[in-house]
């Protein structure tokens, strides 16, 4: 006897473990969802009601979800499902009674952020939104709501200072909010390069690498905001003067990050590395044996129309190897639309003056070199008005 019963509670036991486990399993399968006895259903309820859920026919889950809360009054998502069909029942007091709920229980339901997200935003509480905002990105960082609900903050000055104090204060959702995702319009991305440009006045910046993305996909449609994104995040860009890390700090010849630092776009005769320059920085050496001038560096710099001057120190020992150094400002990276010219040279200071006419937005900076056997070094790049 003692036995049997031994052996009838083992099988009960085993019965209600595989009960709960298709019950987990149907979270993600309708198929393992058919199979859990009524009894213990609550991740397959929690499912369903999901599923209507986010079909937009949450006002037919509140049986479902009356039971998921008869069943665990202390999950999140029960409570959460509760307030949700409640609330799209136009029951106002029954909705806001179940989300303060689940909002007290947990911070991952979804739909518990978002409706105090936006209670936060209605009553003009900018920053207790933006905690809620940063609830739902770092949860859901590539659901397409999150450019929804990020543009609510982004259209209203207040939003969008709220967002850069929290980025300031290291959101750890500050890297995918700065990174483009497929489908995001410049203009999108302009509004958010406004916060991500407000919230370095405010503390620490992301980096070089966590902004790269978005200058890139800036650059043709709004290049102003995307250089002036790339000089607020990124350390190495800064600097007076409207080149961007003149003294070819931190750099490589490999990576590009962005168009608006130096990228080297690199030929089989010519040699480039970097060298200390004996100031703290590095100084771009370069050695050709092309036949031709070939185009060592390049940045693009927002520009209006008009006469600059651009300057630069190097090693040459003479005049004839300065010569050999020279500058252009055009819209085309063509030597032929380019143009480039060496300029004079006095002490080891080499200074330019070029027209740009005005045909882009940004035009491009380039350093050439011309034919020769001397190793040279590059350093101290700067343009200004003339």
């Amino acid at each position: 006897m003692v036995l049997a019963g031994i052996a009838l509670l083992l099988l009960g036991y085993c019965g209600l473990a595989v009960a709960t486990a298709f019950d987990r399993a149907a979270m993600s399968s309708d198929r393992f969802a058919a199979l859990v006895p009524e009894p213990f259903q609550q991740r397959a309820l929690a499912r369903e009601a999901s599923r209507l859920r986010e079909a937009g026919k949450a006002d037919t889950t509140l049986a479902m979800a009356e039971k998921l809360v008869a069943r665990d009054p202390m999950s999140f998502d029960s409570v959460g499902h509760l307030a949700t069909a409640r609330f799209a029942r136009d029951d106002a007091a029954g909705a806001l009674a179940a989300f303060k709920v689940s909002a007290a229980l947990g911070w991952r339901d979804a739909w518990t952020q978002a409706f105090w997200m936006q209670a936060a935003l209605g009553s003009g509480d900018y920053d207790n939104a933006a905690l809620r905002f940063g609830a739902l990105i770092r949860q859901w960082p590539r659901a397409p709501v999150i450019d929804q609900f990020s543009a609510l903050f982004e259209a209203d000055p207040r939003g969008r200072l709220a967002l850069a104090r929290r980025i300031a204060l290291g959101a750890p959702w500050a890297e995918t909010y700065a990174a483009p995702v497929l489908g995001q319009s410049a203009d999108q991305l302009r509004s958010r390069a406004s916060v991500l440009i407000a919230a370095a006045g405010f503390g620490p910046k992301l980096g070089c690498d966590k902004v790269a993305g978005m200058t890139v996909g800036l650059a043709d449609a709004h290049p102003m905001v995307a250089a002036q994104l790339w000089r607020a995040q990124c350390s190495r860009a800064a600097g007076e003067g409207s080149v961007a890390n003149g003294r070819f700090a931190d750099l490589d010849k490999v990576t590009a990050a962005s168009p608006f630092d130096w990228r080297f776009p690199g030929d089989g005769a010519l040699e480039i590395d970097f060298v200390n320059s004996g100031d703290g920085s590095q100084a771009l050496q370069v050695r050709s044996s092309a036949a031709a001038r070939v185009p060592v560096a390049q940045q693009m710099i927002p520009l209006p129309a008009g006469r600059y001057r651009v300057s630069w120190t190097s090693d040459a020992a003479d005049a004839a190897t300065a010569g050999r150094i020279l500058a252009s400002l055009s819209c085309r990276l063509e030597r032929q639309q380019a143009n480039p010219a060496a300029g004079n040279w006095s002490n080891g200071r080499h200074d330019v003056q070029l027209e740009f006419n005005g045909g882009c937005q940004a035009p491009f900076l380039q350093l050439w070199l011309a034919p020769g056997n001397a190793t040279l070094q590059i350093d101290n790049v700067s343009i200004a008005p003339a």
